[in-house]
């Protein structure tokens, strides 16, 4: 990415879906580079070979681009790092423990040597395991029937043909979700053969690829699954199968799981939150001189990721219209580049060369209305109001609650007491649409 001189340049060196490689380090700014620290310490010296890893957050905060930055040289003489972007292979609104681990192995052995084998491997498990698994499928088939509800194929499914498939089986798993659910079928009472099967390919991967350097898996990404209740099977129910992958690994996983304990109890070292909080904690008090230092300076890192993608001698926002889109972005980096990049199309309609702060209101009135249509029924009302008030939900296990952390209506913060806030973008509308409920 090279720095911006004109609002053209800036505006696409903005484009939110852009996320900054490792070569893009003239204009990466290391926000969380403490908490990389500490975890790239623990993968070279903790000494469990298997061990996981989680970076939580919420959609947005930056947990990507450092994951992308988190390769050091240093890192790189220990281990053979693999970075997995499970978006490239999963649709995130619909994963399943299978398509996880089908997709992991896929992701592993892509382009290389033992690509083939794992082909192999799969059609003779389909082979070894044919009357079972078409007896599983026909008992789950008539129970489909006796509940009223259609099976169609289930009871003569068709096997895989991951030899001639190849690659595309796996692009067609993610594009269709009737393979999805073809494929979930063949592979329900078989979690335990790809997990031992995904292991064999990590021996071999160490033995062929690394030549016996350790592995380092991270896998970005499933933090931006939507449904809860997939999130729990994954994550809770099934969440054996990934942690004995025998590697290390990094995951990125949604912000609730990081309290729930079968995943806080499983990390040896307290699971960081990725934020930046851009106000003192409310339940606490009056901020003391360290919170509103440390207040300032998450400040300051918003400014250098929008001021560093342009010329330092050229100016293309106006310092009011960047303090107003970081008071807007609730210290999500992401909503702050798209703020930023909305108002900065409008400019560039007119034929502007610079971003104001009427620029600024603008783009978030525009962002305020798509966000509205996703909250307009009065449950989510009602817990958003209360948030608003209280900066504590009613249930923080609610699944109407998840999914609004999961949509980025309410942030999560943690300095003292955890605490909750609306979506700056959203406050004024949750407002508007509480008082007309309680006007009912």
């Amino acid at each position: 990415m090279k720095k911006a001189n004109n609002i053209n340049e800036f505006v696409n060196n903005l484009v939110p879906e852009n996320f900054l490689k490792a070569d893009d380090k003239e204009v990466y700014v290391p926000i969380y580079e403490d908490r990389m620290k500490l975890l790239r310490d623990m993968v070279i010296n903790d000494q469990v070979e298997s061990q996981a890893f989680f970076v939580a957050g919420q959609a947005g905060t930056g947990k990507t681009t450092a994951l992308n930055f988190f390769k050091t040289e240093i890192l790189e003489k220990h281990y053979h790092i693999k970075y997995i972007n499970m978006h490239d292979f999963l649709d995130l609104s619909d994963v399943d423990i299978i398509d996880f681990l089908l997709a992991f192995a896929f992701a592993l052995v892509k382009k290389t040597p033992l690509e083939k084998k794992y082909y192999e491997r799969l059609v003779e498990m389909q082979r070894k395991y044919k009357g079972e698994i078409e007896e599983a499928i026909e008992k789950e088939s008539g129970r489909k029937a006796e509940s009223g509800v259609t099976a169609e194929g289930s009871g003569k499914i068709g096997f895989l043909n991951f030899i001639n498939l190849k690659a595309n089986a796996f692009s067609t798993m993610k594009l269709d979700t009737d393979y999805r659910k073809k494929t979930r079928e063949i592979f329900k009472l078989k979690k335990p053969f790809l997990r031992d099967l995904i292991n064999e390919l990590l021996d071999y991967y160490i033995e062929k690829i690394t030549k016996g350097k350790k592995l380092l898996v991270i896998i970005d990404d499933l933090d931006k699954m939507r449904k809860v209740e997939q999130i729990n099977s994954i994550f809770i129910d099934n969440r054996n199968y990934i942690f004995s992958l025998s590697c290390k690994k990094i995951l990125s996983i949604p912000i609730y799981l990081a309290k729930m304990p079968e995943i806080s109890n499983y990390s040896q070292y307290p699971i960081c939150q990725f934020i930046l909080r851009l106000k003192p904690n409310p339940i606490n008090g009056e901020a003391g001189k360290e919170e509103k230092e440390k207040i300032e300076a998450n400040r300051e890192m918003l400014r250098r990721v929008i001021k560093t993608r342009m010329q330092e001698d050229v100016t293309l926002i106006d310092n009011d219209a960047l303090e107003e889109a970081i008071d807007q972005s609730g210290g999500i980096i992401r909503q702050l580049i798209r703020i930023v990049y909305v108002a900065g199309v409008k400019v560039r309609s007119s034929e502007g060369n610079k971003i104001s702060p009427d620029d600024i209101k603008e783009a978030v009135g525009a962002m305020r209305n798509d966000m509205a249509g996703t909250i307009i029924s009065t449950d989510k009302i009602n817990m958003l109001h209360t948030i608003l008030e209280k900066n504590v939900p009613v249930s923080e296990t609610s699944t109407e609650f998840i999914e609004l952390m999961q949509s980025n209506n309410v942030l999560a913060y943690e300095n003292g007491e955890p605490w909750y806030e609306v979506n700056p973008i959203i406050q004024n509308t949750v407002k508007v649409y509480a008082e007309r409920h309680q006007k009912k």
